[in-house]
Formats: structure tokens, C-alpha cells, sequence
């Protein structure tokens, strides 16, 4: 996974809570917890990305 896959996906993840939100403005509760939650796992799978990498990197190196 790169992190083009990961935006991209933070990306459709943000459109789709900001549809939501449009088709139900009162509901500002589900598009905090939307951005939040998506914001979060994007957080989440970067670090782990870089982790992977540089786990990687210490390997070949030596």
C-alpha cells in the first residue's frame, strides 16, 4: 500500500460523510464521528506504512 492508496481512500472516505451530511444536515453528529474515524485510520495506517518500511530498510541494511 502506498500512500496515494491511503489519501485516495481518506479522500472518498471525506466526500462520502460530507454527502451524508448534505443529505442530512441535522446530523452533524455522524459527520464528526465520519471525519474523525476516517481521519484516524488514515493516522493509523500511515504510521504503520513508515513502520513497514523502515523495518525494510534496518533489514537490508544490516
Amino acid at each position: 500500500m502506498s500512500i496515494v492508496t491511503l489519501l485516495n481512500t481518506l479522500v472518498e472516505e471525506l466526500n462520502s460523510a460530507e454527502e451524508n451530511f448534505f443529505s442530512n444536515p441535522k446530523d452533524f453528529y455522524s459527520l464528526e464521528t465520519s471525519v474523525k474515524t476516517s481521519t484516524e485510520s488514515f493516522a493509523a495506517s500511515f504510521l504503520g506504512l513508515l513502520l513497514s518500511e523502515i523495518n525494510s530498510k534496518i533489514e537490508n541494511d544490516g
